[in-house]
């Protein structure tokens, strides 16, 4: 997972008002996806975060492990997740 994330990390993303369809393919769930087959979680690589959110639940449902978790985008501390962006 981490090779594949230190593989893309420079790469920019499509526009998607230039490039929709490039934009579909390459985005950041896609990256996502992709870092988790790279980590051998088995997930569809999905450009929208809701159909990810579903694959995810349904591959920990699968294995009994961990929970779903819905955030809401205007949430108090959905500030927090400014940590993961690049400096």
């Amino acid at each position: 997972m981490e090779e594949y994330l230190r593989g893309v990390w420079d790469d920019e993303m499509p526009n998607a008002r230039e490039d929709p369809a490039g934009a579909l393919k390459d985005n950041c769930n896609t990256r996502i996806s992709n870092a988790l087959k790279a980590a051998g979680i088995d997930v569809d690589i999905s450009a929208f975060p809701a159909f990810l959110q579903r694959d995810l639940e349904d591959v920990m449902r699968k294995n009994k492990t961990g929970f779903g978790l819905s955030h809401a985008k205007d949430a108090p501390d959905a500030s927090n997740y400014g940590i993961f962006d690049k400096p």
